[in-house]
């Protein structure tokens, strides 16, 4: 029988996954129609957007990854999912997925998980192990963007932040000589900005929420290769202080491509 781990994070700074069986009746919510198949026409990558979308009844992507949407379905970073199949981190595919009726995204990602299940015989189990891990505290709360409560980020947000960041494009120079680097664009709360910097490569382990800070936050941070971490606290006033620490993996027992809609 497939498990479905929904993950949480607490105060002690383990991951913790609460457990539900599939199959049984109005413990794992289904989409109304699902279709997820080979992608014939991969996307063009040069264009920006996310690979993932969520819509008010569902969720959609185009030439995704498969060991994405295991990301997206459970929240977490590559890091604390272990035994994924080769052929999901290059095999692409395209999914359309829709509920009966308008939905929260923390229940269309339930929703993806018992269709990953169904579809692709996910089968999983949790394991704990100490791990290298980094806890995020505020070193200068003056620096960070916080959206006024209930209040959507705007453009205005957008252009206030990058202008009040001064950040210019990165300088090809430097970014030749530091073998590349990137940007990265997030809004939410301190738990779901710590679990966003989780599946950043650059950040390479989980991230522990231990600001003790409330609301809506947004970070737009443009970046050298391995200098990601030092910018986060100069420009946002975010440590991330490196420890060893229990942490609970998701580890897959098998999955298959898959199966025919």
């Amino acid at each position: 029988m497939a498990i479905s781990f929904v993950p949480r994070l607490i105060t002690s700074g383990l991951w913790l996954f609460a457990c539900t069986a599939y199959g049984q009746t109005g413990e794992s919510p289904t989409f109304d129609v699902a279709s997820i198949k080979p992608c014939l026409t991969p996307p063009d990558r040069s264009l920006l957007g996310p690979r993932v979308r969520y819509t008010p009844d569902g969720i959609t992507a185009s030439g995704v990854r498969l060991d994405v949407l295991v990301m997206e379905a459970y929240q977490l970073p590559p890091v604390l999912i272990q035994g994924l199949p080769g052929w999901t981190a290059s095999d692409l595919f395209d999914l359309n997925a829709k509920a009966a009726r308008p939905a929260e995204k923390g229940e269309i990602r339930r929703m993806l998980q018992t269709l990953l299940a169904e579809r692709c015989r996910l089968v999983a189990h949790r394991e704990t192990k100490e791990m290298s891990l980094y806890d995020m505290t505020v070193k200068d709360e003056s620096k960070l963007y916080k959206l006024k409560d209930g209040a959507d980020k705007t453009n205005e947000d957008f252009n206030t932040l990058q202008a009040r960041t001064k950040a210019p494009y990165l300088d090809q120079a430097r970014y030749r000589e530091a073998g590349g680097g990137g940007a990265v664009s997030l809004t939410g709360t301190m738990d779901t900005l710590a679990i966003s910097l989780s599946k950043q490569a650059e950040v390479g382990r989980p991230v522990i929420n231990k600001t003790g800070l409330e609301g809506t936050y947004m970070i737009v941070l443009q970046f050298y290769r391995g200098e990601f971490v030092e910018d986060l606290q100069s420009v946002f006033g975010l440590k991330l202080t490196p420890r060893k620490g229990m942490t609970e993996l998701l580890v897959i027992d098998h999955m298959e491509r898959p199966s025919a809609n």
